[in-house]
């Protein structure tokens, strides 16, 4: 879907590795692959990111949270 500033999008990984993405809080989509959902955040999260400032940022600034 189309977003705006200030719009929140999540992403939610379920017990069977299922990717479910909302918007402000309402459902947009699922995907079922459980490698899609690992694959897909470790863009951002994984310390092995080529964007480290911005995985600082979405982990609260911790470095540390790879434990």
């Amino acid at each position: 879907p189309d977003v705006e500033e200030n719009d929140v999008i999540a992403l939610t990984i379920d017990a069977q590795g299922a990717a479910h993405f909302s918007v402000n809080g309402a459902a947009v989509g699922t995907i079922a692959d459980p490698d899609f959902g690992r694959d897909f955040s470790g863009i951002w999260l994984s310390p092995e990111t080529t964007r480290p400032a911005l995985r600082a940022a979405l982990i609260n600034g911790s470095e540390d949270s790879d434990a």
